[in-house]
């Protein structure tokens, strides 16, 4: 395909543009010309201020999805925390029960008394490997909560930027 055509045309419309201007500005008169464009630049300036203030109404909505979506994350996170506190306490639990049958495993010499220590040491780390299973699943789940969080709010401080950028916009149209 040739854009040859189309660059002609987009060249005469400039050129028929530049003509329009100058022969604008020498009907006009250099009063009615100033006038002019003192009324365009103020509309320009008014389009551009009104344009500013709908972003930024559109940040402050954004802003507020954020703001929800944040509470709605942090609760899961608190949730998730709370289910995880009891698992943490009842795998120091089994721990300790553990330790203390390695303890009673090493000082025992019997040996029929020695392997029941054992068995009942095996059920307490099948017990203790149950816990941490649900544990990292819950910790996992918590990771993913703090991820979400972490996001939700790089995203509000990109929109706080971009919010104080388009209020410096306006305050340098205003002046």
């Amino acid at each position: 395909m040739d854009d040859h055509p189309k660059k002609t045309t987009d060249a005469a419309a400039d050129d028929l543009d530049d003509k329009l201007k100058e022969a604008r500005l020498a009907m006009e008169g250099t009063e009615h010309a100033a006038k002019r464009e003192a009324r365009e630049k103020t509309e320009a300036v008014h389009s551009e201020r009104e344009s500013i203030k709908e972003r930024l109404a559109g940040i402050s909505k954004e802003k507020e999805e954020l703001e929800l979506a944040w509470i709605t994350l942090d609760e899961k996170r608190a949730s998730v925390r709370q289910t995880l506190m009891p698992l943490i306490e009842e795998e120091k639990k089994i721990e300790a029960q553990e330790a203390a049958l390695e303890e009673k495993e090493r000082i025992n010499v019997v040996a029929e008394e020695r392997q029941r220590i054992e068995k009942e040491r095996y059920e307490t780390q099948k017990k203790r490997r149950a816990v941490e299973e649900k544990k990292w699943e819950i910790e996992n789940s918590f990771t993913k909560e703090e991820g979400g969080l972490e996001a939700t709010a790089k995203a509000y401080q990109r929109l706080l930027d971009e919010e104080e950028s388009l209020y410096g916009k306006l305050d340098a149209l205003e002046k």
